[in-house]
């Protein structure tokens, strides 16, 4: 395994360890009725992957990540700016 695929793999792994532990912090906070089990609490899990989405730019320079977030993000305020002004 060259340098290149090994740093791919880690990647990888940094990547997987962080969404579970979203996930499990999530579910944490579900179970314990912190977070609403409603559309506003779907709203905080949201914000808070994009939050690290965003965040994810100070461990490496992620292309596919940084350009999902912003494809997210453009789409999320066109919906905004449609269902304002109806």
């Amino acid at each position: 395994m060259n340098h290149s695929e090994e740093t791919t793999r880690t990647d990888y792994i940094v990547w997987a360890v962080v969404i579970a532990l979203l996930v499990v912090v999530n579910v944490a906070l579900l179970a314990t009725g912190r977070l609403p089990a409603d559309w506003e609490g779907l709203g905080i899990m949201i914000a808070a992957g994009i939050t690290i989405g965003m965040y994810s730019v100070l461990y490496k320079d992620n292309v596919p990540i940084q350009s999902g977030r912003a494809h997210f993000y453009r789409r999320v305020r066109r919906l905004h700016a449609v269902f304002a002004m109806a």
